[in-house]
């Protein structure tokens, strides 16, 4: 008897459990719709997740938080990583997620297919092409063409690093000879390489002074400067446009090898290939034109910055950095969240955006940076060698915004 009383007990406890449960996710899912509802809306709006995060913000959306009694000081802004969650996730159309299978649900959809579908093909649309299959194959668009000033092959290689794979040429006798034998040697980012001699190969090809100068030894007419002109600018666009394996057949075709010098790069072009090849009826091009040269140089001068080591071009127009920019927006985002009349603290401030209180005071510190600093880190006029990291961490950084400069290398 007693055996009957403690099972029909167990599934009366189980039935309310379940009934709790189905209450409390058909509650949540209510209370959360319609934020659900009001991301997807503003993405594709945007179009951008970090746009989409900043109105989250201004909105003053927020995560759900966790169950239990604090569960009203748990709740938090979203950040890129939950937005990218919540915006791919198909639990929000009624489907269920195992593997990689998709199975329909019991659930009642919250987000329509054709505005999920809509994001799908959004973010596909955006997604980083660094992590893209064509990328992960590691193409090495100069391999067999780069060389020292003395005549060491610089050769393909990689290395790997919490899963992300970062190509170089190096020299050979880096990587053929015993410590002992090698001296010196080069070892460069290769995606670098490969897209500084594409640059300036592609402006070199759109450049009709430079391929008159080219030319003026073998008198062109005007219908054969036409078709090289023509040609050139075919082949710079296929350097822009098309894939790895498109690009290194161009490169290879036009470029006999690029030298590396302690200050400079040369790119020396095959000047009889690119006219021959672009259909010039040319009798003066004989044998030895076919392999003559006509040489790019460029100055450049390798910086390490951290743990990487980067290619930096005198003349080049240099590219803001994104981690630097963004450190010092927050920097001023922490500093009026103390400052607004809220009363808020930094022990406060540091536990809410999940910070350590001392990396939070060295971001304070940087509201009071130049104006000069924070201009030319803007328009990336910052030295190449200063990362985020290093700006955060720097030791006793002056009030005086001329020894700031100084001090830091601008």
């Amino acid at each position: 008897m007693w055996y009957v009383m403690v099972i029909s007990s167990f599934h009366e406890l189980m039935a309310q459990r379940a009934s709790d449960s189905v209450e409390n996710s058909v509650s949540l899912r209510h209370s959360g719709a319609t934020t659900v509802r009001k991301l997807f809306e503003l993405y594709l709006d945007c179009h951008s997740i970090r746009e989409l995060q900043r109105r989250s913000e201004v909105l003053g959306l927020h995560t759900c938080g966790k169950l239990g009694a604090a569960r009203a000081d748990r709740r938090r802004s979203f950040f890129c990583g939950h937005l990218r969650a919540i915006l791919t996730n198909p639990i929000y159309v009624g489907r269920i997620r195992h593997g990689r299978e998709l199975y329909d649900g019991q659930h009642q959809a919250i987000i329509d297919l054709a505005t999920f579908e809509k994001a799908q093909a959004l973010l596909a649309s955006r997604a980083n092409r660094s992590i893209t299959a064509e990328s992960r194959d590691g193409v090495h668009l100069l391999t067999g063409l780069v060389f020292s000033r003395d005549g060491d092959q610089l050769g393909p290689t990689h290395a790997t690093k919490a899963g992300r794979r970062y190509r170089y040429y190096v020299s050979r006798r880096l990587l053929t000879k015993s410590a002992s034998d090698r001296g010196e040697g080069w070892r460069i980012p290769a995606s670098q390489l490969d897209d500084l001699v594409c640059e300036y190969l592609h402006k070199f090809l759109n450049s009709r002074v430079d391929l008159i100068e080219m030319s003026r030894d073998w008198l062109l007419d005007t219908a054969n400067l036409n078709r090289l002109f023509a040609g050139a600018a075919a082949l710079a666009d296929e350097l822009k446009a098309t894939s790895p394996a498109a690009r290194q057949a161009v490169l290879r075709r036009l470029v006999q090898r690029v030298i590396v010098d302690r200050d400079a790069i040369s790119i020396a072009i095959l000047c009889g290939a690119l006219a021959v090849q672009n259909g010039c009826d040319v009798d003066q091009i004989d044998a030895t034109d076919a392999v003559t040269t006509h040489t790019i140089s460029v100055p450049f001068a390798l910086k390490r910055r951290g743990v990487e080591t980067r290619l930096v071009i005198a003349d080049a127009a240099r590219i803001p950095d994104p981690g630097l920019i963004r450190l010092i927006a927050r920097s001023h985002i922490y500093m009026c969240a103390l400052t607004d009349g809220s009363g808020t603290t930094i022990a406060e401030l540091a536990r809410r955006e999940q910070l350590d209180v001392s990396d939070l005071s060295r971001m304070l510190k940087l509201t009071y940076l130049a104006p000069a600093i924070v201009e030319a880190i803007l328009r990336g006029k910052h030295p190449p060698e200063l990362t985020p990291h290093q700006l955060m961490r720097a030791s006793e950084l002056p009030l005086d915004w001329q020894h700031q400069v100084h001090q830091l290398g601008f």
